[in-house]
């Protein structure tokens, strides 16, 4: 079998993205809702914490993703 060349570590970021995932599911896990009629089969919905607060998660994912992009200087 052949080494990744050149290729960067593939399971760090991986590990590094389902890290970053598992902190996002935690972190809106307290607004789900279940339906009272839906809760056999496990569907319910997701509250919303209101316009300031999406606006902040706009302005969070603005500043994470497109500064990733930005070469470092």
């Amino acid at each position: 079998m052949k080494a990744n060349s050149g290729q960067p570590n593939r399971n760090a970021e991986t590990r590094s993205l389902m890290e970053d995932i598992l902190e996002d599911a935690l972190a809106i896990q307290d607004r789900f809702v279940a339906e009272p009629m839906l809760k056999t089969t496990g569907r319910g919905v997701l509250k919303s914490r209101g316009v300031e607060s999406l606006k902040q998660d706009a302005e969070e994912l603005r500043e994470r993703f497109c500064n990733a992009n930005r070469p470092k200087v």
